[in-house]
């Protein structure tokens, strides 16, 4: 075995170094170089409607983009707004779109992230690697000397075997590094979100409560306006100069009536209340100066005779009114339907839904329909002519193109903070000059189509 190993000492092959062949220190943070960051394009805001839902921005190169709501991350938007977004090819619309559009932020508002200086790692202290030397003895060598010779080499591959584990943990901690940057970077990013998301849920929620509380002040106003006293003025005079028992209760009646008026502080209604109660008191007094006579003349009975003996027969019956019956008839009529789409330019109060129904006519200008030689016109059912009450397919959030067939009908939904209905459209295909009537049923809210 002793032979051997000398063969092998001398033969050279224990001078080659298995350890020493590892990677550059460059190579080991080049993977940096190598990963794919998706772009965001900056520009501004050069269209926006808002009852419609889309509009147009134009990068710094002055190209423009079609952006729709739902692209949005926060909502609302105005035109000249300085914003990021990506760049996305639509295949439905063979065009570009803009998505993930949001405020640009200045550099002061968004914290920098602190990423290592992956180019530093040259100026840490690198171990000098150790080179190990091929050995070679006399022939006439002795033993001892091939086992020291075997003991150096063997403390020398220690050695570089150490010097490569540390080496190894270095780049370790460089990955480390790396991969935390990264995610505390994604972190800052999910919290911007986060804040976009609760800011326009703050905002669409306030509207609820604002119209709450105004119809609550509406009708609070409504009680307490003076317009409610000429009441109590009307009962004095007509059962006044009756009975001084019906004046006395008159004047029982005024202190609740003064109270009434008394709770709202913003309005000067005691100015009102004491010609109220003036007026009160006087006819009063008139009605109590007319019975004195009369019970004079008859002995006093007058002023005795309870309510209950006053002779009821002689007044007329009066007929049943229907005033209060009136306002019932109108309140229950349906709100007015219109319809918009792609043949009206999406116009809101233009095409009114007579009778449920309305005729759209193919245009030669349409837009390509689900088979060759066809065409479609898209459209929505707008409730009061407003967009924020619209009526779209149901089954869904994204957008979709139902395509309506006569004998066929879809249920519509009614947008909501929830799903909004936007890209959401019926349609009806066919040639050009082909015409349809759309028919809506509020009842059970199911739409048709059917030849005209």
């Amino acid at each position: 075995m002793l032979a051997s190993f000398r063969r092998a000492v001398l033969g050279g092959t224990l001078g080659a170094n298995p350890i020493g062949t590892h990677l550059s220190q460059g190579s080991l943070c080049s993977w940096h170089h190598g990963r794919r960051w998706f772009g965001r394009e900056t520009g501004v805001v050069v269209k926006w409607d808002g009852e419609r839902g889309f509009g147009k921005v134009k990068r710094d190169d002055g190209t423009e983009f079609f952006v729709h709501s739902s692209y949005l991350q926060q909502t609302p938007m105005s035109e000249g707004q300085a914003v990021t977004f990506e760049v996305r090819w639509n295949d439905k619309h063979k065009q570009h779109h803009a998505i993930d559009v949001g405020l640009r932020q200045s550099p002061a508002s968004t914290p920098a992230v602190q990423l290592p200086d992956f180019g530093s790692v040259g100026n840490l202290p690198q171990p000098e690697l150790l080179q190990v030397e091929p050995m070679s003895l006399p022939p006439d060598a002795s033993d001892r000397q091939h086992l020291e010779m075997l003991v150096s080499q063997t403390e020398q591959l220690r050695k570089q075997g150490h010097q490569s584990q540390q080496l190894l943990v270095q780049n370790q901690q460089l990955l480390v590094q790396g991969l935390f940057a990264l995610i505390q970077q994604q972190s800052i990013q999910n919290a911007n979100l986060e804040r976009a998301l609760r800011a326009l849920t703050d905002r669409m929620g306030a509207r609820e409560p604002a119209q709450a509380g105004g119809s609550k002040q509406q009708a609070e106003l409504q009680d307490t306006l003076p317009g409610a006293q000429p009441r109590v003025d009307t009962q004095v005079a007509q059962d006044g100069p009756d009975e001084e028992a019906k004046a006395d209760a008159v004047d029982d009646e005024m202190p609740p009536v003064k109270e009434a008026t008394e709770v709202p502080e913003t309005q000067p209604l005691p100015e009102v209340v004491e010609p109220v109660e003036a007026q009160a008191s006087e006819k009063a007094e008139e009605a109590v100066g007319k019975q004195e006579p009369e019970a004079a003349a008859s002995g006093g009975d007058v002023a005795e005779r309870p309510e209950d003996d006053a002779p009821k027969e002689s007044e007329p019956a009066k007929p049943p009114s229907n005033e209060a019956e009136a306002p019932k008839s109108t309140s229950i009529s349906p709100p007015p339907f219109y319809i918009a789409g792609s043949f009206n330019d999406w116009s809101a109060d233009s095409e009114l839904m007579d009778g449920g129904s309305a005729v759209v006519t193919i245009r030669s200008s349409a837009p390509m329909g689900s088979r060759k030689g066809m065409q479609k016109e898209e459209f929505q059912i707008l409730e009061d002519g407003s967009w924020d009450q619209r009526l779209f397919p149901a089954g869904g959030s994204s957008e979709a193109v139902v395509v309506l067939k006569p004998g066929r009908f879809s249920q519509a939904e009614r947008s909501s903070a929830e799903n909004p209905g936007h890209g959401r459209n019926w349609a009806v295909e066919g040639k050009p000059g082909a015409s349809f009537r759309i028919l809506y049923q509020p009842s059970n809210g199911r739409v048709a189509c059917e030849h005209a």
